[in-house]
């Protein structure tokens, strides 16, 4: 009985591994453009959705929050154009006595372009991370299953459980 359980704790003790996944990394560099790394090996965005195939929580989130954060980049660039051809208009149109209000009305499109596309930028982002560190988080867990093995200590054997 004693060589039974011994065996059949040996057996549990074995684990068998499949892919291996790695974690990934993300940041954005300094022209707010994100990067994404795994190990030290820069990969592209698609090579990141790629890898987020088991994953179908994660990947989803991944893409939109991608899109999020290109629509909010396209935002806040809007917001510096729209006045800047308002302003280009007023001095293209200085004599009319009502070009004045063009300006006016495109720098508060501005204004309130430029805190949305922020908005939606940092919503972005905040899903892209998240939906990294979830799948990173899943990946340790992965290979780092729970087991119970059988080990021998100065103190007689034993059993390990780890969580």
């Amino acid at each position: 009985m004693k060589a039974l359980f011994l065996l059949v704790t040996f057996l549990m003790s074995f684990q068998s591994f499949g892919q291996v996944l790695k974690e990934i990394r993300f940041k954005d560099n300094f022209f707010n453009i994100p990067v994404f790394s795994i190990g030290e090996e820069k990969v592209s965005r698609p090579t990141v959705y790629q890898l987020m195939k088991d994953f179908p929580l994660e990947q989803k989130d991944f893409d939109e929050g991608m899109t999020q954060m290109r629509i909010g980049t396209t935002l806040k660039l809007v917001s510096f154009v729209v006045p800047t051809v308002g302003l280009g208009y007023y001095l293209g149109n200085i004599d009319e006595p009502n070009s004045w209000k063009v300006p006016l009305v495109t720098s508060f499109m501005g204004l309130i372009l430029a805190p949305v596309g922020q908005a939606f930028r940092r919503k972005g982002y905040n899903r892209v991370n998240n939906s990294i560190y979830r799948y990173n988080y899943q990946v340790t867990n992965r290979a780092n299953p729970s087991e119970v093995s059988f080990s021998f200590s100065p103190s007689g054997p034993g059993i390990i459980l780890n969580f």
